[in-house]
């Protein structure tokens, strides 16, 4: 399949889904209008041949290069390539499609948690945050409580996207352990209430006192 086959696929099945064109999508939309079960579809399709993918990615079609990394997912991912695509990204749905290739195969992710959380870059520090939001316990306490204060330190400060995954990193380190729930919660209380541009922030508080999660922890602690 080459590239303008698959563009053509992405541009049908957009406008089944939006009744418009592809191309009229405005650069900063904040999400994908092509459902992913469709996705998949035209994933299956396309082969992991290397030139056609980098043809995908540099499109920079947010649709073209969820491809790119959903098919990544499913094969030997180039890690150094993801890595390099990530420093790049521009659009959270591409964000979020890359970090769900790499993370199984990161090795190195406290490495490159501490590089990603700390970029000027929004998208890139949405990766880092995402990227420790999925790790759980192989973050050690003591560096998520690092990163807890981190985040109370900066949150508020953050663009839009990279302040989205600061604040599910809150909400996943506090379901880890019952001493990384106390710290969370406290975190919370710090941090006060979380304000995005284009959608209600999970509540944090209301997720880490959730009783069955309280009771988890109790049963944890006998």
């Amino acid at each position: 399949m080459t590239p303008d086959e698959v563009i053509t696929l992405l541009c049908q099945a957009h406008e089944n889904e939006a009744h418009q064109p592809l191309a009229h999508v405005p650069p900063d939309l904040i999400q994908s209008r092509i459902k992913l079960a469709l996705l998949k579809k035209i994933q299956k399709k396309i082969s992991n041949d290397a030139a056609l993918l980098e043809n995908l990615w540099n499109t920079n079609i947010p649709e073209a290069q969820i491809l790119v990394a959903m098919t990544s997912r499913h094969t030997s991912p180039d890690i150094n390539l993801l890595k390099h695509r990530i420093e790049t990204v521009q659009h959270p749905h591409v964000a979020d499609a890359l970090i769900e290739s790499i993370t199984p195969d990161l090795t190195d992710r406290k490495q490159w948690i501490d590089r990603w959380t700390s970029s000027p870059k929004e998208m890139v520090r949405r990766c880092g945050y995402t990227i420790l939001a999925l790790s759980g316990p192989a973050i050690s306490e003591a560096d998520c409580m690092a990163y807890l204060w981190n985040i109370v330190r900066d949150i508020h400060e953050s663009p839009n996207f990279a302040r989205e995954a600061m604040n599910k990193a809150v909400i996943a380190i506090g379901q880890i352990s019952p001493r990384l729930n106390k710290e969370a919660l406290f975190a919370v209380t710090q941090i006060g209430p979380v304000v995005l541009d284009h959608t209600d922030a999970p509540d944090a508080l209301k997720i880490l006192t959730d009783k069955k999660l309280q009771d988890k922890f109790k049963k944890s602690r006998l």
